[in-house]
Parts: C-alpha cells; structure tokens; sequence
C-alpha cells in the first residue's frame, strides 16, 4: 500500500515539474515574441 501511495507521489512530481518547464517555456516564447 504504502509503495503504491510513494509511486504516486514520485508520478505527481515528476507531472508537475514537466508542467514547470512547459509554463517555463511559454512564458519565455511570450517575452521573445513581445520584443
């Protein structure tokens, strides 16, 4: 049970920090497009 919940836990994070950079990403589009 309690390695089901760790890989869950690992899944969520390693999604979130992907989801980090693709905002990273965009955000950094949008500054060079503006300029």
């Amino acid at each position: 049970m309690s390695h089901i919940l760790l890989l869950g836990i690992k899944y969520l994070f390693i999604n979130n920090t992907h989801f980090q950079l693709l905002y990273n990403k965009i955000l950094l589009y949008n500054c060079f497009t503006i300029r």
